[in-house]
């Protein structure tokens, strides 16, 4: 069964929210404890910055993801692999370029702001990369039919795994 693009964008959305909430819990006390307030103020404005790109930039994965082509599953997983690659591009403009106005703009204090977003990015970055490997995946291992395309041609997979060296 086939989930649509807006199931898929809110799973998206929650599973993010929840790594920048583990993630702000211990950098939040950390900061409080050694900078105060005004850094409070950096880490949750780099948190914002940070959800609210990747929110953006999964927006190709959550509908692309949902596509059958009725073509051939090359087709299915060049699109998806191009959407999260479109995302991930969108997600690095978006959080470095709002990430520079509001430096300009609300000046919070340099180091607890830039090392937040920089933990934000990365730590979601990761979970991108991971989240588009799987969905490409799980369309790759099915074409239309929900079989495994490993299924149509075990001779020759066979033939191409087998090792060298017997």
């Amino acid at each position: 069964m086939n989930e649509t693009p807006d199931r898929i964008f809110l799973k998206l959305f929650l599973q993010a929210a929840v790594i920048v909430m583990l993630l702000s819990v211990p950098m939040g006390w950390i900061i409080q404890r050694y900078e105060g307030r005004a850094g409070l103020s950096g880490l949750v404005t780099a948190a914002i910055i940070c959800l609210a790109a990747t929110v953006i930039s999964v927006i190709p994965m959550a509908v692309a993801g949902n596509r059958r082509s009725e073509g051939r599953v090359d087709d299915q997983e060049n699109r998806l692999a191009m959407a999260c690659l479109l995302g991930t591009g969108i997600r690095l403009l978006l959080t470095m370029s709002a990430g520079l106005v509001v430096y300009l703009v609300l000046r919070p204090p340099m180091m607890v702001f830039s090392v937040s977003l920089v933990v934000f990015y990365l730590a979601l970055l990761a979970w991108e990369t991971l989240t588009a490997v799987k969905m490409i995946r799980k369309q790759y291992d099915s074409d239309n039919t929900g079989r495994s395309i490993y299924d149509q041609d075990e001779t020759a997979d066979a033939r191409r795994c087998t090792p060298i060296l017997r």
